[in-house]
């Protein structure tokens, strides 16, 4: 039988949901007002940005089910707000429909032109967001004994606690920095080269991005605290991959704005009819 594998592990810090999730009390300095116990809350996650090619791979696949896939992802995951099921029975007519699933170049290239990438595609990255939320949440098994704790918990299985867990974070952390750094085979940059630039205060090139209110040296410290942390690749390979999840969001993303795009130029051909515009049947 296979050794179970010990799951990562950081200083100073509970581990929430494993290779994911952590947190820790915020010190009576840290947490003046005092009227609520705040936590601070450290959740790392890992991903490979998509290429060109597989954003087109996916959404063409979607598209012969009328990207139902993608919409519903997109209501769920992304933002409720966005309904792209609707932006796409409003703005993508049957034929750019079957322009997208019989790849037509010109349709193609302007869906492409909507991906849009801050970060290098084929490369790997991990992110990890700084934030705080009460600390109840550091152990909400504490508080089961709770009326409204016990509820939510008795509407999901237990083997469905740390998906639950992640969805109550991201609803109620407030997050103060995000660090987005590139993996160089499956570790971290080249340590002297990460020193150079955070001597400099770089806060955005092709190795690393620093994202949030933390001042700069608290920054660079959670970076320095990472390479103390996570020594071997081994270690790195552990960090929960969200890879599949950020290909759909960043597809989901494409068409939103392509439908847009497509529903804006619409509408200012509409406008330049009403004008008289060369060709129009409405004249002044």
């Amino acid at each position: 039988m296979p050794a179970k594998t010990e799951n990562l592990k950081f200083q100073g810090y509970e581990t929430i949901v494993p290779n994911s999730i952590y947190g820790k009390e915020l010190k009576s300095d840290e947490n003046p007002m005092g009227i609520i116990p705040l936590a601070h809350i450290m959740s790392m996650t890992k991903y490979s940005v998509p290429s060109e090619d597989e954003i087109i791979d996916l959404i063409r696949s979607d598209a012969k089910t009328n990207f139902s896939r993608l919409g519903e992802h997109l209501a769920k995951e992304v933002s409720a707000e966005i309904n792209l099921r609707e932006i796409l029975e409003e703005c993508i007519s049957p034929k750019e429909m079957g322009n997208i699933i019989n790849g037509e170049e010109k349709t193609i290239s302007h869906l492409k032109s909507h991906y849009s990438q801050d970060f290098q595609q084929g490369k790997t990255y991990i992110s990890v967001v700084h934030g705080i939320i009460p600390s109840m949440f550091l152990n909400l098994e504490k508080y089961r004994k709770n009326e409204m704790v016990s509820m939510l918990f008795s509407q999901f299985k237990e083997n469905e606690k740390y998906q639950v867990m992640e969805k109550l974070m991201e609803k109620n952390m407030k997050k103060e920095c995000i660090l987005e750094i590139r993996l160089d085979n499956n570790s971290l940059p080249d340590k002297k080269e990460m020193k150079y630039l955070l001597d400099r205060e770089v806060r955005d090139c092709n190795l690393f991005k620093i994202k949030g209110r933390y001042e700069y040296d608290k920054a660079a410290g959670q970076i320095h605290f990472l390479y103390d942390s996570l020594k071997s690749s081994e270690k790195i390979g552990k960090i929960t991959d969200i890879s599949g999840k950020f290909l759909k969001e960043k597809a989901a993303e494409t068409v939103s704005t392509f439908a847009m795009c497509v529903a804006k130029a619409k509408e200012i051909e509409k406008i330049g009819d009403y004008f008289g515009n060369p060709g129009s049947s409405q004249r002044f």
